[in-house]
């Protein structure tokens, strides 16, 4: 019987040890692509390109242009999502 709890301790410590490096090692691959990482900021007036992939019956997807350009930055909502507008007269787009 102290065989059975003697393992049974070891590998509860080599479990809690390797989820503690697990945790260490999840932690410096944050700071590095944190470090990396290039985050945008648009201002209202910038002009940018929207992804917009259609399918169009008859032609070939992987020639067919999937980006639009000449959009306006009306608004950001959040870091990530900007109202955008191709005219002053046209519907805004999300």
């Amino acid at each position: 019987m102290d065989y059975v709890d003697d393992l049974k301790e070891k590998l509860l410590s080599v479990q809690e040890t390797m989820r503690h490096k697990i945790r260490v090692a999840s932690d410096r691959m944050k700071t590095r692509y944190d470090l990396k990482v290039n985050s945008l900021e648009f201002q209202a007036g910038d002009l940018v390109w929207l992804y917009n992939p259609r399918r169009r019956k008859g032609r070939c997807p992987k020639l067919s242009p999937d980006w639009e350009s000449s959009y306006a930055v009306v608004t950001g909502i959040n870091d990530v999502v900007y109202r955008i507008r191709r005219g002053p007269k046209t519907k805004m787009k999300i």
